[in-house]
């Protein structure tokens, strides 16, 4: 056997956990077998179910040679008799006291800190007082004299296909009913689409317990869980992401799910639901694109959403006692990032860790800011740059704003990083390379941006983004706002030439001419006007911008 097959069945996250559950035992069956080679695993979405594939046979024969092994961490709460447990556990209130330590004594290094999986073991510990956790335990632990028996039929089970999986279910079923297996409730903590009174096959009542299902399927989204899930609590809500898999090693996996929550952490706060989105996404990306000796060939080049789909998650709204889900979806990562070199690559890690700080400053709690986040996890989820153009017409004002009241922490996106980002679509990379575009783009650069961060606000043309917004509705209405503009600007050119204080390029009318080209083709005025706010507005990488952030930037910060 070296193929295996984890049909899916709810379209949720649960489907998921099932997989690397499945994945991560027989990653461990392997480990037992033999402890010097591992073989490689291979994930892959197939669209209605996933294919685990890996480089080495394994044989009935072999898995007799495999010794028992625990699939997942005991989890001991309150009501546990600790010193009569004979394995190993997780004390659940030991691991609570050290993160209320660590919590009400925020940056103390020397301040022992919670397991990094914690979010996982105050689940299952929740999950565990309503016996569940606890029955899946104890389930796999009754097979630990036959626990060859367990693993050939869990493998079996998964190397077939939908139909001959009934039969060895019966088989496994007769020898399950000897050992007295559990039989286990859905969750909606693993199982979100079937939560207490809901799914039932018959719509002739509603009961409260939760929905039975086949113990073997279950037990893995105990297991998988490990490998997948990041809760996160915002006030008393909280949100369950899983990372879904599409065509990648279990290692590599692994490797990127391990990263993100120390990564995640210091960037968020409890109640920024659309930020954590948003920065799991950059996050993913930026650990996809890093460079990997290991899997160079395989990891550095090309789009990275062919090795990992997304996020899957279920938000919890608190209800009182209990938590009841209130919305189930999809984050996806985004199909623009292409590189064909490390040096490509590293570009855009540097393009995704700038946005990563961008967003991280843009408080939450601000209720205004919340419609501006919503357009940016639009634009990164399902690769859509016109939301992007609207994040970038809230962000304009923002940052001017900001940059008004002397927080210079706040940064303006860099004019290098949101050229290649542009330059990804190739709609738009004549846009960006028209002179007379370059030359209006930097007009306005030169009447927002850099006046106000050299404290020249007499020079500042407050609310120009929003005028290019409105008139973006029509061509001539555009082309109206921006002759307006340009004529207001070189006046102002013109009499700081008179008084010999100009520094800064009229724009011509060849640089017009070569604009309004742009309205002879296929381009939309809202496209042309997005992109004018995406140039116009970002900054050129100048020693004397670099100085000027960096010499005002604690203050800034200190202020707020």
């Amino acid at each position: 056997m070296k193929e295996f097959y984890v049909f899916k069945e709810s379209g949720t996250f649960s489907d998921t956990l099932e997989c690397l559950g499945f994945v991560a035992i027989l990653q461990k069956i392997f480990e037992r077998i033999d402890r010097i080679i591992k073989p490689e695993i291979i994930i892959e979405d197939k669209g209605g179910y996933f294919q685990i594939t890996t480089d080495k046979v394994i044989t009935e024969d072999m898995l007799l040679c495999c010794e028992y092994f625990d699939f997942i961490p005991y989890i001991a709460n309150k009501k546990d008799k600790k010193e009569e447990l004979e394995f190993n556990f997780i004390d659940y209130e030991k691991e609570k006291e050290i993160r209320d330590i660590a919590y009400k004594n925020k940056g103390d290094k020397n301040i022992q800190q919670p397991r990094i999986d914690f979010d996982i073991v105050r689940t299952f510990a929740n999950i565990g007082e309503r016996t569940g956790n606890k029955k899946v335990f104890e389930n796999w632990r009754k097979w630990k004299n036959d626990f060859n028996i367990l693993v050939t039929f869990l493998l079996k089970y998964y190397n077939e296909d939908f139909e001959k999986r009934k039969e060895i279910a019966n088989k496994l079923e007769k020898i399950s009913e000897e050992k007295k297996i559990a039989c286990i409730s859905s969750y909606q903590d693993i199982n979100p689409d079937k939560g207490k009174g809901v799914n039932s096959d018959k719509a002739n009542s509603i009961k409260l317990g939760g929905i039975k299902l086949y113990w073997l399927p279950q037990m893995l989204r105990f297991a998988g869980a490990w490998n997948c899930l990041i809760v996160k609590y915002i006030d008393k809500d909280f949100k369950t992401y899983a990372l879904a898999p599409y065509k990648i090693s279990f290692q590599r996996l692994n490797n990127i799910y391990n990263s993100l929550k120390p990564l995640l952490k210091p960037l968020v706060k409890e109640k920024d639901s659309i930020k954590i989105d948003i920065l799991l996404i950059q996050l993913t990306v930026i650990e996809l694109i890093k460079y990997d000796e290991k899997y160079n060939k395989e990891w550095s080049f090309g789009p990275i959403n062919d090795k990992i789909a997304g996020f899957q998650f279920a938000y919890y709204k608190s209800l009182g006692n209990k938590p009841a889900v209130t919305n189930i979806g999809f984050l996806r990562l985004p199909n623009f990032v292409k590189f064909t070199s490390e040096k490509e690559g590293q570009h855009w890690i540097d393009i995704w860790n700038e946005h990563k700080e961008i967003i991280s400053n843009i408080k939450e709690s601000n209720s205004s800011n919340i419609s501006m986040l919503q357009s940016y996890r639009q634009f990164i989820s399902a690769s859509d740059f016109e939301a992007f153009f609207e994040f970038l017409y809230g962000y304009a004002s923002f940052i001017i704003a900001a940059y008004n009241d002397s927080k210079f922490y706040i940064k303006a996106f860099n004019l290098n990083n949101m050229e290649v980002l542009m330059a990804s679509t190739d709609n738009y990379l004549e846009i960006i390379k028209n002179s007379g575009f370059i030359s209006i783009a930097k007009a306005i650069r030169n009447c927002t941006i850099i006046p106000i961060i050299h404290k020249e606000k007499k020079d500042v043309i407050f609310g120009l983004n929003q005028k290019i917004k409105i008139a973006s509705r029509t061509k001539d209405s555009l082309l109206t706002e921006i002759a307006e503009f340009v004529q207001n600007y070189n006046e102002m050119i013109m009499l700081k030439d008179y008084h010999n204080k100009a520094h800064k390029k009229y724009v011509t009318t060849e640089d017009i001419q070569e604009f309004c080209s742009l309205f002879d083709g296929n381009y939309s005025p809202k496209l042309i006007a997005g992109l004018l706010v995406a140039i116009g507005y970002a900054k050129e990488p100048t020693i004397e911008y670099a100085n000027e952030i960096n010499n005002q930037n604690l203050d800034g910060a200190e202020n707020e």
